[in-house]
C-alpha cells in the first residue's frame, strides 16, 4: 500500500461529475466523484402562518426573496431575515400585514362641527357614523361624495371599507315655512272708528329645520272700522300669512225722553 500518491482533477467549484486521477511512479488510476450544490430550505411565514411551500436555496448564494404577497386593505411589511446570503442551515423568513390607512376629507362649505369627524380609517375600523355640521341660517341637507348618489343625512363608513373618502356638506336656506297665531287678540269686537289693539296677539314663525320663534315685526292688513260687520285681519311675515276675524259694531247709546219730568216712551 502506498500513501505518497498524487491526486489531480479534484474540483468542487462547479457541480457535476468529476474524474479524479491518482498518480504514482508514472502509473495512474482514476475514479469519479459528484459535486452537488449545498441546498438548504427557506420557509416563509406571513402573520405567523406558513406561506406556500419552503423554497430551496444554495448555501452561500444571495437570498432572493419570493414576491411579496398582497391582501386587500393591508400593506405588506416586507420580508424580515437576518441573512443576506444563504447560511448552511434551514431558515425562516417572516412578513406581516398591517392595515392600510386611508384618508377622509371634508368640505363643510362654511359649516362647523360640534364634534370632529375622523380624518383616517382602516379596513379594521369599527362602523363610523359621520357627525353632521351646522351653519347659521341654513339647514343641513346631507352629505354627498364617496359612493353617495344624492345628499344623505346619515353616512356610515362600514367596517371592512377601503379607499380614500371625500364628503361635501350640502345646505338649504332655513326659511319660514309658515306662521301661526298662537294667541288671538284680547279685543275682537270694535266700534266704528276705533283703533286696533294688539294686546294678547302672539305670532310664531315655523322654519324648515323644524324650529320656531315668536315674531313681532309682522304686518297687519284688512283692519277697517269705518263700516260695521265681520272683518278678516291678515297677518303677514316674510311672505307667509295667517288670519283672524274681528267684528265692527256701531257705538249705540240711549236717549231717554221726559215730559213733565216723566219718562215718555
Amino acid at each position: 500500500e502506498v500513501t505518497d500518491y498524487e491526486l489531480s482533477g479534484f474540483d468542487t467549484e462547479t457541480t457535476g461529475e468529476k474524474t479524479i486521477t491518482v498518480s504514482y511512479k508514472d502509473k495512474t488510476a482514476s475514479f469519479k466523484i459528484t459535486v452537488e450544490n449545498n441546498i438548504q430550505l427557506i420557509a416563509y411565514y406571513v402573520d405567523n402562518k406558513l406561506f406556500g411551500e419552503p423554497q430551496n436555496a444554495i448555501v452561500g448564494s444571495k437570498i432572493n426573496f419570493i414576491d411579496a404577497p398582497t391582501k386587500t386593505g393591508y400593506t405588506f411589511s416586507g420580508w424580515q431575515c437576518d441573512y443576506t446570503t444563504m447560511p448552511d442551515e434551514d431558515i425562516d423568513v417572516e412578513g406581516f400585514f398591517t392595515p392600510t390607512e386611508y384618508a377622509i376629507t371634508y368640505n363643510l362649505d362654511g359649516g362647523t362641527l360640534s364634534k370632529n369627524n375622523p380624518t383616517k380609517y382602516t379596513i379594521e375600523s369599527n362602523n363610523t357614523v359621520l357627525n353632521n355640521p351646522t351653519k347659521d341660517g341654513y339647514i343641513f341637507l346631507g352629505w354627498t361624495g364617496s359612493e353617495l348618489t344624492e345628499p344623505t343625512m346619515q353616512v356610515v363608513i362600514s367596517k371592512g371599507s377601503i379607499g380614500t373618502k371625500s364628503f361635501t356638506a350640502n345646505w338649504g336656506e332655513n326659511v319660514v315655512e309658515r306662521i301661526a297665531i298662537t294667541s288671538f287678540p284680547s279685543k275682537t269686537t270694535y266700534y266704528v272708528d276705533e283703533a286696533f289693539d294688539d294686546d294678547g296677539l302672539s305670532i310664531i314663525a315655523k322654519y324648515t329645520d323644524g324650529s320656531s320663534e315668536e315674531v313681532t315685526d309682522y304686518e297687519l292688513s284688512g283692519f277697517d272700522t269705518e263700516t260695521t260687520g265681520e272683518k278678516a285681519i291678515t297677518v303677514s311675515y316674510k311672505d307667509k300669512t295667517a288670519s283672524f276675524k274681528i267684528t265692527v259694531e256701531n257705538n249705540i247709546q240711549l236717549i231717554a225722553y221726559y215730559v213733565d219730568n216723566k219718562l215718555f216712551g
